[in-house]
């Protein structure tokens, strides 16, 4: 029966019912994209503050927070191009806010440093947290929300992105570049109009200047473009490639100008990299082969049921919609061989390709619900709970635990309150493993001020 042969008052009634589901659906969406960026948000803010006024770990204390307050004496070149200076000119932005002026930022450094290293973690949760909302924006146009939801909540909880957005170096900022050029690389694969290659191009150029190797990500707008060649639009793909290149060189030059306008220091940081990563592996490291190494971190790092779904994701794609797969899969294989090729080897290197991964397993996960719920009718919602849980669970317990690790007093801290009150001043000391300098000194101060310590270190003298 249609609403216009019901009666007047049961036309009214239906008519309200239909009106109040479209807009419980019309909210529906941002309701859940707003409380997944709140998880996202709280998970990388719990524990923040761990270890200051000390700085435990050396890339955190040595990389980016130290250039960005030396940007405050005038000088904006770092003289330094082992990591790009996208991140360091970011902290720099927010330090001006925050400290308002050069000399109270300089002066904070100093005196205090936790503020300084606070406010740039700070940053980078929110630069981690940007990266889950873009994801789900790539996941809705490449595919659906219900994809783009998930491929959100797997960033969102994954352990590795949200443990290194609890410090102030480049790789969970990163995925906020990654993530933006994937935008744009959908929104070329459905439409592939001049502004989505832009976009897909300056999102990968800001990733290389946060991260050099995250430029991997430019090649999905070139596997975009490549299907639009394939299919018949080669003129327009080829000016979307120029235009895209062009985006890419000015993202990433915004960030990181001095790489062109310091070309020695860039050239020379180039080098060293490439022979650094050709070398054995470090001291200790029990694995001889990277790819190995990279395929079991992400077993931790990502989890194991959504590696299993990016791969059967991955298979999936390549049958079902090759023009998704060639955006997606060509960059995470590559990423991944090419990295496991090196001689040295990091967990955190992984992280340029979560997005990839996490778009490829929730794509899986979705199917698979969609497969079930064709065979069997009453399955479906049950089901997509199960997938859910089972992949979110393993990241979000690991990242919940690890927070509350960190929201305790570190035990080098610990430690170091005993000794204050145990060991006299001025006692020579032998400390293992290391600790910052600031660590000798009361409140952290990073200086190196040997007469400033409160014990004396054990060196070796040659004897």
């Amino acid at each position: 029966m249609q609403l216009d042969t019901l009666p007047e008052p049961a036309a009214r009634r239906a008519a309200a019912r239909s009106s109040s589901r479209r807009k419980s659906r019309s909210w529906g969406w941002p309701l859940a994209v707003t409380g997944l960026l709140l998880v996202a948000l709280g998970l990388r803010l719990w524990g923040i503050t761990w270890g200051l006024p000390f700085t435990y770990n050396l890339d955190e204390r040595a990389h980016f927070v130290p250039k960005a307050v030396g940007f405050f004496s005038g000088d904006l070149n770092p003289h330094y191009q082992l990591n790009p200076s996208g991140f360091s000119y970011v902290i720099g932005l927010a330090y001006a806010v925050w400290f308002r002026g050069g000399d109270a930022v300089r002066s904070a450094y100093a005196d205090d440093p936790s503020t300084a290293f606070l406010v740039a973690r700070t940053v980078a949760a929110l630069l981690g947290t940007a990266s889950v909302g873009l994801l789900y924006w790539a996941g809705a146009r490449l595919f659906d929300r219900w994809t783009g939801l998930l491929a959100g909540a797997l960033l969102a909880v994954a352990y590795m992105p949200v443990f290194y957005a609890h410090q102030a170096i480049n790789d969970a900022p990163t995925l906020a570049g990654v993530s933006l050029s994937l935008v744009g690389a959908a929104l070329v694969l459905r439409r592939g109009r001049l502004l989505d290659y832009a976009l897909a191009g300056f999102g990968a150029g800001l990733a290389a200047g946060l991260k050099y190797n995250a430029g991997i990500v430019l090649l999905a707008l070139v596997g975009a473009a490549i299907v639009h060649f394939a299919e018949g639009e080669r003129r327009n793909a080829i000016v979307g490639l120029i235009v895209g290149g062009v985006a890419s060189l000015a993202g990433f030059l915004l960030l990181d100008p001095y790489a062109v306008l310091d070309f020695s220091t860039f050239r020379d940081a180039m080098q060293f990299l490439i022979d650094y990563n050709a070398r054995e592996p470090l001291i200790g490291e029990q694995e001889t082969s990277g790819l190995r190494y990279y395929a079991w971190t992400l077993t931790w790092g990502l989890g194991w049921v959504p590696l299993a779904l990016a791969v059967g994701g991955g298979i999936l794609l390549a049958v079902r919609d090759r023009r998704a797969a060639v955006i997606l899969v060509p960059t995470t294989v590559l990423f991944f061989l090419y990295m496991g090729s090196q001689g040295r080897y990091f967990g955190r290197y992984m992280l340029p390709i979560f997005p990839l991964l996490c778009l490829l397993a929730a794509y899986g996960g979705v199917q698979a619900v969609r497969l079930v719920g064709a065979r069997r009718a009453r399955l479906p919602v049950p089901f997509a709970v199960f997938i859910a849980v089972a992949a979110l669970a393993q990241g979000l317990v690991t990242s919940l635990h690890s927070d509350m690790v960190l929201a305790r007093e570190d035990t080098r801290t610990t430690a170091r309150k005993w000794m204050v009150g145990a060991i006299p001043p001025r006692t020579t000391i032998v400390v293992e493993p290391a600790v910052p300098r600031g660590w000798y000194r009361d409140g952290g101060k990073p200086e190196v001020d040997v007469s400033a310590e409160r014990w004396s270190r054990w060196r070796r003298t040659g004897a």
